[in-house]
């Protein structure tokens, strides 16, 4: 129960982007993982992922990179497919655009959107997120076409999202 509590915490102060105060909870979150084994929970696999998210604000994408790895690979073994393993997959091949692997990117963006199409939807948040990185992947690499093709195929399903949802512009 105190590690939900922790979670909830934590994601209140990145949507107030209190980083100061998000990184002390974080700590205590991890401190209580680690003193009751909780490592492989669903807590502690969110407040890694917080964590992550903590770093990637601070500018250090390498680390970020890796407990979004980290995150992904436990939630794979211990969940196995599903759709927040596709948004786990997602932060990762975001990061991996942001610090240049292209070509990696590609490859964790193409898995996160067909499992976030069959376990989600094609026309939910996580699959649209999903396409719309694959596409900036392949902008990335000159590929014009399959870029506009995933944009297209992602318009019907923000048009019901509106202009004040994360997805927009």
């Amino acid at each position: 129960a105190l590690l939900i509590r922790y979670n909830n915490l934590a994601v209140h102060l990145v949507e107030a982007s209190r980083l100061d105060a998000l990184d002390a909870v974080l700590k205590r979150g991890e401190a209580l993982v680690a003193r009751e084994h909780q490592q492989r929970t669903p807590m502690a696999i969110s407040l890694l992922q917080l964590r992550g998210g903590w770093y990637a604000r601070k500018d250090d994408q390498a680390k970020a990179l890796k407990l979004f790895e980290q995150t992904a690979a436990l939630r794979r073994a211990l969940y196995g497919p599903s759709r927040a393993l596709a948004n786990d997959l997602t932060q990762v091949g975001r990061t991996e655009l942001g610090l240049g692997q292209i070509d990696r990117a590609i490859s964790t963006l193409t898995e996160a959107r067909s499992m976030a199409s069959e376990y989600a939807g094609p026309g939910s948040p996580v699959t649209l997120m999903a396409a719309m990185s694959l596409a900036e992947g392949y902008a990335h690499q000159g590929r014009a076409a399959r870029a506009r093709a995933l944009l297209k195929g992602a318009e019907p399903g923000l048009k019901p999202l509106g202009t004040q949802g994360i997805l927009y512009g």
